[in-house]
């Protein structure tokens, strides 16, 4: 007989041009499985790999950037084939990060924290506002797996007010939900420390400083 046709067969988006394929093997006598992709909607079926008896996963990648396939899957012995198992790989947007938190770090910096529960975005949106509900604008972002953010670009003040964060997932399918709302107010604004002694040298037109730089200076 035909080894058992594997089951759970799913695909989940990597990234624009890959998808990582899973199953479970539900048969302990195929030699192996016989992979095969196609567009959706089409019966262009080509195959794509052979892989070893007791395989249950398999990354598809080098894709065109943005397209959906479908994927076909049997095990197969000398006996024959099993029935074909199949499913759907479409692109989109990542989930929303998640457990942002905002801690301030000096007069002028805030620093952000968040879980990244994506697999497939390209990078990380930072919005900022100055309530917690409204007025929400991107200030920069971070790049695909970041988990943190420096906001340094905040003004100095003697009488700081918060400032409200949230951070969106993205990919060419789009955005993801926006994160929470986290905030953080920046420390007082004092004179800043006055800079560490550095050293100095010359030549004979010229005088070169160094110091080391303190955090909070105009």
């Amino acid at each position: 007989m035909p080894p058992n046709a594997p089951t759970g067969f799913s695909a989940t988006d990597l990234s624009a041009t890959s998808f990582r394929l899973n199953w479970t093997d539900a048969s302990s006598d195929e030699t192996g499985f016989k992979l095969y992709r196609a567009p959706i909607g089409t019966t262009s079926w080509v195959q794509i790999a052979t892989l070893p008896a007791g395989s249950n996963t398999y990354t598809d990648s080098g894709l065109t950037a943005g397209a959906d396939f479908a994927y076909k899957l049997v095990a197969y012995s000398g006996n024959g084939a099993s029935s074909a198992v199949m499913v759907n790989a479409v692109h989109v947007p990542p989930s929303a990060p998640t457990s942002l938190s905002a801690t301030p770090a000096s007069m002028i910096r805030i620093n952000l924290g968040w879980v990244d529960t994506s697999l497939n975005e390209t990078g990380f949106k930072i919005y900022r506002s100055l309530s917690s509900t409204t007025g929400f604008s991107q200030i920069g972002t971070a790049a695909a797996n970041a988990v943190s953010y420096s906001d340094a670009s905040l003004p100095c003040s003697t009488t700081p007010v918060p400032y409200y964060y949230r951070v969106r997932a993205y990919n060419e399918e789009g955005d993801s939900p926006e994160s929470n709302t986290s905030s953080a107010t920046p420390l007082v604004c004092t004179a800043p420390p006055v800079p560490s002694p550095g050293s100095c040298y010359s030549n004979m037109d010229s005088m070169t400083l160094l110091w080391t730089n303190v955090d909070g200076e105009t």
